[in-house]
């Protein structure tokens, strides 16, 4: 593939990386996100794939751990803190990228929402054990009964219906 690199940055320098010049567009990004513990050799042929699927115009990896692997998963609703590395895939059409994405989703353990923007409503299982998700609901049946905080990943407070929105 023309142009591609691999660099070891800080998140400081991925942002120092911004083209100030005109927008040529490319239109809103759409994003596919997951944690994993290690990267296997598994991994690194499904995350070729992707990146050579061409729907993938950037494809970070990030180490986590320190403080964040500190709690249990039942500590707060962030849970997967097993998980080492966050992986993020960035494209422009939201159906070419699922479909290319598909292939690595299943050596992920959990989502993290805030670098996904697949707001089906079973991204929230993926992201939150079912006793995490169950007690936001609860949360959200004293709080917010009316589900007006439903935007980006709506957790709804009806317990049986996990997308319906109030």
């Amino acid at each position: 593939m023309v142009g591609q690199e691999v660099r070891l940055q800080s998140s400081a320098q991925v942002g120092g990386n911004a083209d100030p010049g005109p927008h040529r567009g490319q239109g809103e990004p759409v994003s596919c996100s997951g944690l994993i513990e290690h990267l296997t050799p598994e991994f690194a042929a499904a995350a070729t794939r992707l990146i050579q699927s061409g729907d993938v115009y950037f494809f970070p990896i990030r180490t986590r751990g320190g403080a964040v692997a500190g709690r249990a998963d039942d500590a707060t609703p962030f849970a997967h803190r097993q998980a080492n590395f966050s992986v993020v895939a960035l494209g422009t059409n939201r159906a070419r990228l699922a479909a290319a994405w598909d292939d690595l989703y299943q050596h992920l353990a959990g989502v993290y929402l805030s670098c996904e923007t697949d707001q089906r409503p079973e991204r929230l299982d993926d992201a939150f054990p079912p006793a995490t998700l169950a007690r936001l609901r609860k949360l959200k049946r004293r709080y917010d009964p009316e589900n007006v905080f439903r935007d980006n990943f709506n957790v709804s407070p009806a317990a049986s219906d996990p997308g319906a929105v109030a």
